[in-house]
């Protein structure tokens, strides 16, 4: 996949090699912080949980860009809900059937609301589909770019 693609990740406040937050900040806020250090105006979004989430903001908020908490610091993105019809990026969903059931519901509500999105329900799949199955979660992401025309 990097052979192909620039590849940039980075960890949420307070997870892997990222310090704990020390002052109020959103998930969205430090996306879009990211995507401005490396001078990035056109990007695929790639995100496992609460970085989904932030993929879908930042896809409503800057649509031309977009193809565990923190205690109190972490404040709320916008809300995204009542704009998903809005997203006019090939879009796609994973979610396994054996994670927790509000999430797959939400995640079936969203693919229902999002034009074109492609929902793939996994069976036995829980909520880390990039450590049970990496390859199925890299067949999705090259499908996504493909029809974004990447």
């Amino acid at each position: 996949m990097s052979s192909s693609y620039r590849v940039i990740r980075y960890d949420a406040r307070g997870f892997g090699h990222s310090p704990a937050p020390k002052v109020k900040f959103t998930l969205l806020a430090d996306l879009i912080a990211v995507l401005d250090h490396y001078a990035l105006d056109r990007v695929a979004i790639v995100g496992c949980s609460q970085g989904g989430g932030s993929g879908l903001a930042l896809a409503l908020e800057q649509p031309a860009r977009a193809s565990i908490a923190s205690g109190d610091l972490m404040q709320p993105d916008p809300p995204v809900l009542d704009r998903l019809g809005e997203i006019a990026v090939p879009t796609s969903l994973l979610v396994g059937d054996a994670d927790y059931p509000p999430l797959i519901e939400s995640n079936r509500q969203a693919a229902a609301q999002i034009p074109g999105c492609r929902l793939t329900v996994v069976p036995g799949m829980d909520h880390l589909p990039p450590l049970r199955d990496p390859d199925l979660v890299l067949i999705t992401i090259t499908t996504t770019l493909s029809r974004a025309g990447w």
